[in-house]
């Protein structure tokens, strides 16, 4: 029996907003992070809940992404459970969350001031500073 266990480390990098929705409070987000040193990049469309919530589920989405990506990958073997052990980690995940948690709230602020824009030469500048929002991570 030959036991395979694999460590997947991811590190996010860089996270962007991009297309938003007043109306609708949604958006398109990516990530750029590293798995094992490896780059990969994350894209999803969200509409805007609470930024715990939001950051809970970028999370899970994207461990499960490489969870899924792990497995198509390696040679699995289903009748042996303990053959195929995964641990994925993010690093440095209390400070990643704080961070998320932060973009997000940024994001909610940034769509609530563009309700609060009463002239058009406002509301295109704000846009266009809103259109390319990024927050580097680490």
């Amino acid at each position: 029996m030959q036991w395979f266990m694999q460590n997947i480390a991811i590190k996010l990098l860089k996270i962007g907003a991009s297309n938003f929705s007043l109306r609708d409070k949604d958006f398109d987000l990516r990530v750029n992070f590293e798995v094992n040193g490896k780059s990969k990049v994350y894209y999803n469309h969200y509409k805007l809940s609470n930024p715990e919530i939001m950051t809970e589920r970028v999370l899970k989405e994207i461990k499960e992404k490489e969870k899924t990506e792990s497995e198509k990958d390696a040679a699995y073997d289903k009748n042996d459970v303990l053959a195929n052990l995964k641990i994925i980690s993010f690093q440095r995940l209390d400070e990643t969350e704080m961070k998320l948690t932060n973009f997000f709230g940024k994001v909610d602020n940034r769509i609530k001031q563009f309700k609060n824009v009463k002239s058009s030469e406002n509301y295109i500048s704000n846009y266009d500073r809103f259109k390319d929002f990024e927050v580097q991570l680490f």
